[in-house]
């Protein structure tokens, strides 16, 4: 039993200082300035704090970034112009449509909670939710600060406490079964690395990654150059231990670290009256694991739309994830099968087709950067997937 003390009212809870909640919250600021300031938002550690993740941000989240937090000194990061994908001894290099940015994340994910505190919005760092239960008209929320217990009385929870945060599990919106294992790892740039502003994806020969590995430049100011390599692997148990794969593959240095990784599942709620999920509370991207492009644009999309339940007052939405995920919902939802064929038996099959297509990696490269093709382009992609050989 907890004495709880009444922390400080607020219509909307955001729990989770990540990019998918601080975005959620510049948005609020930037739009919607009355929600904004009926808002709170918590975060379990402190910032700057890690995050394991490769801190490639594509063009289309930069995009977002750039208009709500405007110019942060964190986005002085390394542009990314090239990807290199390698398969065997075949390797072939793509130019980006659009570049990509190089960031650190601790820096990156820092900057954005000052540009929400200096937007004015309340913000508690090192304040976990540790409760979470249904009363009249919203929530009663528990939350454990560096002071004590607290309690919060918000109307909605936007849980962007990642792939595994309280709010998934407290709402009871189910824990899914879709995930990804990673290991990565920091090492100074060698000879052999290729130039600073390209990305490498490398599809294995062997059935010890149901995956791919990479190779990410990583900004570090007044330090020797460093490249982040890690390794992807589909599925909840690899074969072999992937940090020992991955040092394996390494010049000696730090140990890698490991982690797990929500994957988008279809079908999967993410939404329930009165709370919704943004961000790696989601899921990932099934066959690439991107995520932070996926929390960023979320973010400014559930801003919008809880502006508007909060006027009509109407909090049992059945549409959070088709609003908040957009036309990306049907990729998503699409990539979770391709998944299962590319990371699946046919995997050395499907890596070989994949390394050898210019069309394949147009589509991919495209989408990462956000660009869509045209009606035209569509119609003369399906011509092409359709005949005989098309793709490669």
């Amino acid at each position: 039993m907890w004495v709880t003390l009444r922390f400080m009212d607020c219509d909307l809870l955001i729990v989770g200082g990540g990019p998918a909640g601080t975005i959620t919250a510049l948005a609020l600021a930037k739009n919607h300035r009355d929600l904004a300031d009926r808002t709170l938002v918590v975060e379990a550690a402190t910032h700057p704090r890690p995050k394991p993740c490769g801190g490639v941000i594509s063009g289309r989240a930069l995009a977002v970034v750039t208009r709500l937090a405007g110019p942060l000194q964190a986005l002085s990061g390394l542009p990314v112009r090239r990807v290199e994908v390698r398969h065997g001894d075949q390797t072939r290099v793509h130019t980006l449509p659009r570049a990509a940015l190089a960031v650190d994340r601790r820096a990156f994910d820092a900057a954005l909670m000052v540009a929400v505190r200096r937007q004015g919005l309340r913000v508690r760092e090192s304040t976990r939710l540790v409760g979470l239960e249904r009363r009249p008209g919203g929530w009663r929320a528990i939350l454990q600060g560096p002071r004590g217990r607290y309690e919060v009385t918000p109307r909605v929870v936007v849980g962007a406490d990642g792939a595994f945060g309280a709010v998934r599990r407290f709402a009871g919106l189910g824990r899914g079964f879709s995930r990804a294992r990673l290991a990565l790892t920091d090492r100074p740039v060698q000879p052999t690395d290729p130039p600073a502003d390209t990305m490498v994806f490398e599809l294995p020969t062997d059935s010890g990654v149901a995956g791919y590995y990479w190779s990410f430049p990583v900004p570090r100011a007044g330090g020797p150059a460093v490249r982040n390599h890690g390794v992807f692997h589909h599925g909840r148990r690899p074969p072999h231990p992937l940090r020992e794969l991955l040092a394996e593959r390494l010049p000696p240095g730090p140990s890698p670290r490991s982690a797990v990784q929500r994957l988008y599942q279809p079908g999967l709620a993410c939404a329930a009256p009165g709370v919704g999920l943004v961000g790696e509370a989601v899921g990932a991207d099934p066959l690439s694991g991107e995520g932070i492009a996926g929390a960023v644009i979320a973010g400014e999309r559930a801003a919008a739309l809880l502006q508007e339940v909060f006027e009509r007052r109407d909090f049992h939405w059945s549409h959070w994830s088709r609003r908040v995920l957009g036309p990306e919902v049907r990729v998503l939802a699409s990539n979770a099968f391709l998944a299962l064929l590319a990371y699946g038996p046919w995997q050395q099959w499907v890596s070989g087709r994949v390394s050898a297509s210019p069309l394949l990696a147009d589509v991919a490269l495209r989408r990462f950067c956000g660009h869509r093709h045209s009606p035209a382009e569509r119609w003369a992609l399906l011509r092409r997937v359709v005949t005989a050989g098309g793709l490669w």
